[in-house]
C-alpha cells in the first residue's frame, strides 16, 4: 500500500452454532470506493439470503463512510446473476479467462449518497 492512500481492509463473517466460519466477505475501502475481494458462503447455507445480507451490510457501512462505488468480479460459472439481482452492472469482461469457455466478469454499482 502506498503511504498516502487512504485504504483499509474490512471483513464480515457468518458463524454457525459451533462458532465455525461458514461464510464471509472481505473488501478494501479506498476513498469513495469499496472493492469486494472475496464473498463466500458454505454450500450448506447457500440460497438462504446470507450472501445478499453480507453485500448489503458491507455497502451500508461503506456508504456511511462516504463510499459511492462498489466494484467486484466473478467468473461466468459462479454468481453473475446473483450480483446482477443486487443491482450490479457489468463493467467489463475477460473472455476465455482463465480458460476457454470461462469468462471473468467485472461489476460496478453506484450507491445513493447518504448524508
Amino acid at each position: 500500500m502506498h503511504p498516502d492512500l487512504d485504504e483499509k481492509s474490512v471483513g464480515y463473517f457468518i458463524r454457525d452454532e459451533h462458532g465455525d466460519i461458514v461464510g464471509g466477505l472481505i473488501a478494501k475501502l479506498m476513498f469513495t470506493t469499496l472493492h469486494v475481494k472475496y464473498l463466500w458462503i458454505s454450500e450448506s447455507i447457500r440460497r438462504l439470503g446470507f450472501g445478499k445480507k453480507l453485500i448489503e451490510l458491507a455497502q451500508r457501512d461503506a456508504n456511511q463512510q462516504g463510499v459511492i462505488n462498489v466494484f467486484l468480479d466473478t467468473y461466468s460459472f459462479q454468481a453473475p446473476l446473483f450480483y446482477e439481482s443486487l443491482g450490479f452492472k457489468e463493467a467489463g469482461r475477460y473472455n476465455d479467462y482463465p480458460m476457454r469457455g470461462v469468462d471473468k466478469i467485472f461489476y460496478q454499482k453506484t450507491l445513493i449518497v447518504k448524508s
